[in-house]
């Protein structure tokens, strides 16, 4: 995933990471939220959902789970949230 752009702001706490897919964006919304594709390229589904508000779980490998609150969603155009993974802060 070639990155495009990344800011670190401490004072608010946040990364912002911006990246660059050669896909159609109607295929890359669906690799990010459709349980099947996802563990094609990030992990397995394990709990939640993608609603504003919610909390999702990712293992990205065996007993490595990161949870992420979601903050934004706005189909094919934005996903925003947090992420945790073992022993890190989020």
């Amino acid at each position: 995933m070639p990155i495009i752009r990344k800011f670190a702001d401490a004072s608010a706490g946040s990364v912002d990471l911006r990246w660059s897919f050669g896909v159609s964006t109607d295929r890359l919304w669906h690799a990010m939220i459709d349980r099947q594709a996802l563990p094609l390229w990030l992990g397995t589904h394990v709990a939640g959902s993608l609603g504003v508000g919610s909390t999702v779980q990712i293992e990205h490998a065996e007993n490595y789970i990161c949870e992420s609150r979601i903050e934004q969603v706005e189909p094919a155009s934005a996903l925003v949230m947090s992420w945790k993974f073992p022993e890190e802060s989020v």
